[in-house]
């Protein structure tokens, strides 16, 4: 059996890299609709194959670019060989197509993904029974048609205000906040939802608070922390102050340790700074050492000869200082 696919595989490829069999293969299968679109004598192999990666084992995929009227674009000969009929054939294909998009967009940035159509050509036996659409993969193919050829749905946050809310609190928060966390005068805008922060405190949900707490402190602009946590605090209630305090002192132990790994940073590069000084110094020294002209010393390590000047100076006072 595998080696009759074999054949199959060979003779296929054969006769369709043939320009005019291909052309007349296309005539034969294509729908009269899109016959009508294609000019089929513009049609050209292209050599790259991607059936390893997404269509498997048992199907050979020939592709070939054509113009769509006044487009580009590839129409796919897929060849089905396998003996067992494959249920999830739509959406092999689909990740196959996707891949050939992905590709050109990688390659042509900036442009339009060509047209793609393709064909699969079914040598088995029996009629072929198994989904076309992916949409038949679904458990309501009317309903995923209509999702998944809509264009996606678009929420834009920065469009979201206080008085959008209404009574959906939580997501309203969560997408108000989302807008209004980076601005300069947060205080202002936080001051419009603390009634809402109050009615979550008393509904007794602390966590939805904290971490509403948290995303402000930790994206807005660190010397606003104490006033943001003061608002939180006077907005929940007694029992939840506690707990917004307890945030309130772990974020300034964090903040203590933030200082400390940059001070131990700073620390590194002063240290590491003072090293290349104490390096420059020291090969400035050998060179006026072994009578150099300072001028030339200038010229090869770029230091001013004012500076180069005032090092030998130091030089010679030294040792005078020490033979006293």
């Amino acid at each position: 059996m595998a080696n009759r696919d074999t054949h199959h595989d060979k003779f296929t490829k054969q006769v369709l890299s043939d320009k005019k069999t291909a052309k007349e293969f296309f005539q034969l299968s294509l729908p009269k609709s899109i016959l009508a679109q294609v000019d089929l004598d513009t049609i050209e192999q292209v050599k790259e194959s991607y059936v390893d990666n997404e269509l498997g084992q048992g199907v050979v995929d020939l592709i070939y670019k054509v113009k769509f009227g006044m487009d580009d674009g590839y129409l796919i000969a897929l060849l089905e060989q396998q003996s067992t009929q494959d249920d999830t054939m739509p959406l092999r294909i689909g990740k196959y197509v996707l891949r050939i998009a992905s590709e050109f967009l990688d390659n042509h940035k900036g442009s339009k993904i060509p047209l793609i159509y393709p064909l699969l050509l079914y040598t088995g036996q029996g009629k072929y029974k198994k989904p076309l659409s992916i949409y038949d993969l679904f458990v309501n193919s009317q309903k995923a048609k209509e999702y998944l050829t809509q264009p996606i749905r678009l929420i834009e946050v920065s469009d979201f205000e206080a008085s959008d809310i209404k009574e959906k609190y939580y997501g309203g928060l969560m997408m108000y906040l989302m807008n209004k966390v980076k601005q300069q005068d947060i205080f202002e805008s936080l001051k419009e939802i603390m009634n809402i922060i109050t009615k979550i405190s008393e509904e007794g949900n602390i966590e939805i608070i904290k971490s509403m707490l948290y995303y402000v402190v930790n994206v807005s602009d660190s010397e606003k922390a104490e006033g943001i946590l003061s608002e939180f605090k006077k907005a929940v209630t007694t029992k939840h102050g506690e707990e917004i305090m307890t945030i309130a002192e772990r974020l300034e132990l964090k903040g203590e340790q933030r200082g400390i790994e940059k001070g131990k940073e700073a620390g590194i590069q002063i240290g590491e700074q003072r090293g290349v000084e104490k390096g420059i110094r020291n090969v400035l020294l050998t060179m006026l050492s072994k009578n150099i002209n300072i001028d030339k010393i200038s010229e090869f390590t770029g230091i001013s000869i004012e500076k180069i000047k005032q090092l030998n100076d130091n030089k010679n006072e030294e040792h005078i200082s020490k033979n006293n």
